[in-house]
């Protein structure tokens, strides 16, 4: 079963396209300076129990931080991936979902995101559904509202069309999950670096009836008018210089 919600219906590409071309740079020293800091409105630990409690006056700056600076907390594993329960995920693969079970659904992904904010951002789609069609419209209209926000706060650093204007995520899952909600087939996936030593993804697209992406130069840099040649969008850039840099902290 694909669970999609209103929120990612409308997270589309004309939504990407009116992105100002002046992104938000993700300063983590900064980030760090205030979630550390308890008199700071973004001080970690209060962001998370507002998120938790599904407070709504989070705002895309809270979530910036709190997205961001998840990565700085002292229990954050780069490797970390969600395997998801076999008895929920039967359920998932479901013809007919039971009431019961999407009580279940709910349970088990709230525990997953107290546990770990955001290891799996399907675990957001799989609980809003779950509110939904257990008719408690309150936590769906919440955590929607939240979750618009969280991926504004992701968007809020670049539409993806260029290196310069790269979708900055902290887990290459996050990547795939943008592609997904956009329906963007991934035809490939290429490495690249620029002169200052940052990292790139860039998740190219297969679109049907074209040539697979092992019949273009890959070797040669798309630039932002070659991703959207004919009208159509090449690929996605995603910054994962910060995946990078907790790699090299990892083994030093």
């Amino acid at each position: 079963m694909k669970i999609f919600t209103l929120v990612t219906l409308l997270f589309s590409l004309n939504s990407i396209a009116q992105v100002s071309n002046a992104t938000r740079k993700v300063d983590y020293k900064a980030i760090e300076k205030e979630i550390t800091n308890k008199k700071s409105p973004y001080f970690f630990e209060h962001l998370k129990e507002r998120f938790i409690a599904l407070d709504t006056t989070l705002t895309v700056d809270d979530f910036h931080h709190l997205y961001y600076g998840s990565t700085i907390q002292n229990d954050y594993n780069v490797n970390r991936r969600h395997t998801i329960d076999e008895k929920i995920n039967g359920y998932y693969n479901s013809e007919n979902i039971s009431t019961e079970q999407w009580k279940e659904i709910a349970k088990y992904n709230e525990k997953v995101l107290k546990n770990d904010l955001f290891i799996d951002l399907n675990v957001f789609d799989a609980l809003i559904a779950a509110y939904h069609y257990t008719g408690d419209s309150e936590k769906n209209i919440k955590l929607s509202n939240l979750f618009d926000k969280l991926l504004g706060a992701m968007l809020e650093t670049g539409n993806g069309f260029s290196q310069a204007t790269a979708m900055d995520v902290i887990s290459t899952s996050h990547e795939y999950y943008m592609m997904n909600i956009l329906e963007f087939p991934v035809s490939g996936q290429q490495l690249l670096r620029d002169d200052e030593g940052r990292s790139y993804d860039l998740l190219t697209i297969k679109h049907p009836n074209t040539a697979s992406n092992a019949d273009e130069n890959i070797d040669e840099e798309p630039t932002e008018e070659k991703l959207a040649e004919n009208g159509k969008l090449k690929g996605l850039y995603f910054d994962v210089t910060r995946l990078f840099e907790l790699y090299a902290k990892m083994f030093n």
